[in-house]
């Protein structure tokens, strides 16, 4: 259930064991999405379910770790850390913010081939030239995941008007950059700053 989901004693291999592996992420991202209220007021629930399992199939289950068990597994983290925090107010985060959170957790690894950045920047292979060897693979996930949520069937944001889809937009995509390790030092830095000021206020 949704408390054991939402637990920090919550073991994703324990719940990979006794569902099929495809179902995981599905399941995982519906009770996060219950949990937090999104509901027809903000998405389109009835394409909910399409979208978690296109998300769940373009991950490659061949890839030993950035598969959708560990894009469950981070969603479900993330969550616990928006519950139990004072995230709103420290970061006047609304309910669509925390929407991205959710939809980039589950996305950022979206159809990753199994080889990182340096990999693909020393190989020259496609990704690497379509996106001129910047952050490589976090622009090519980014781009996945708006490709399926741009899928009639997948859309759940369409009810956002274009205001408000380029926002969620900017959020999701600042997210999934953010984790290339290569900006790590200088992320952690400027949050480290940002809590330094506010605990000087």
């Amino acid at each position: 259930d949704t408390k054991q989901i939402l637990s920090v004693d919550f073991d994703i291999f324990k719940l990979k064991a006794l569902i099929d592996y495809h179902n995981v992420l599905p399941l995982v991202g519906k009770m996060i999405f219950d949990y937090f209220g999104f509901d027809k007021n903000i998405i389109n629930i009835t394409k909910l379910n399409d979208f978690l399992l296109s998300i769940s199939s373009h991950y490659h289950i061949t890839v030993p770790y950035h598969n959708a068990i560990h894009a469950a597994d981070v969603t479900q983290t993330a969550s616990l850390f928006i519950i139990n925090s004072n995230i709103e107010e420290i970061a006047s985060t609304n309910i669509n913010d925390i929407l991205s959170i959710i939809i980039a957790c589950l996305g950022h690894d979206i159809g990753h081939p199994g080889y990182n950045n340096t990999y693909h920047m020393n190989a020259m292979t496609t990704i690497a030239i379509t996106y001129n060897d910047v952050s490589v693979l976090e622009n090519y996930h980014s781009a996945t995941l708006f490709k399926v949520m741009r899928d009639t069937s997948c859309n759940i944001c369409e009810q956002f008007s274009d205001y408000d889809y380029k926002i969620l937009r900017k959020r999701i995509i600042s997210q999934i950059l953010a984790t290339d390790m290569a900006k790590h030092n200088q992320i952690i830095s400027i949050i480290k700053s940002r809590v330094d000021q506010l605990t000087h206020e």
